[in-house]
Order: structure tokens, then C-alpha cells, then sequence
């Protein structure tokens, strides 16, 4: 599995526009071979991270171009901007939960 990080600053009064604009953005790269996508909110920090989860190393490569995109447009649309972006391979992935 594999994943990409993005963080973002996005002024604490537009977090929840952000929110709205990430889920859009979501799904547009959904049939891309996203499994699973998080977006956590620090609205006390003006922080917002997104976390996307792709099963091989080749689709999440063949979004790139559209997800920078993607997170550039919904950074502007509140405006906030794009702090860094990172992707990795998951090397233990447990889940404790039903």
C-alpha cells in the first residue's frame, strides 16, 4: 500500500470550505485506484492534512498531475496554500477496530 501526505495552511474560518473542497476533489480522483482518504482538521493551528491510500505504487503515480491540481485549486479557493506534499510506501498498517 501507499500513500500520500499533503499538508496545508488554511485560515481557521475556512476549514470547513476546505473540507467541502477536499471531498470534491476526492472524488475526482476516486476511480483512479484511491482506497481510502483521510482529511484531518487542526482548526486552532490553521493546519489541514490530507491522507490518500492507493493499493499500487503506479496509480497513485498516475494521479499525481491531477491531485496537485486539485489540492493547488481547493488551497486557492480558501486561501491557503500547499506546505508540502510526501508520499511513502506503508510498511505496517494495522486496524484495531470493526
Amino acid at each position: 500500500m501507499f500513500v500520500r501526505v499533503a499538508v496545508y495552511e488554511v485560515p481557521g474560518h475556512r476549514v470547513d470550505e476546505a473540507v467541502k473542497g477536499f471531498r470534491e476533489a476526492l472524488d475526482e480522483i476516486r476511480d483512479m485506484g484511491l482506497r481510502e482518504a483521510y482529511v484531518l482538521v487542526s482548526p486552532e493551528s490553521d493546519r489541514v492534512l490530507t491522507m490518500t491510500l492507493w493499493e499500487r505504487a503506479d496509480e497513485m503515480e498516475s494521479s499525481r498531475l491531477k491531485a496537485s491540481r486539485l489540492r493547488s485549486d481547493v488551497a486557492k479557493v480558501v486561501d491557503g496554500s500547499v506546505q508540502s506534499v510526501a508520499e511513502y510506501q506503508v510498511a505496517v498498517h494495522e486496524n484495531f477496530g470493526s
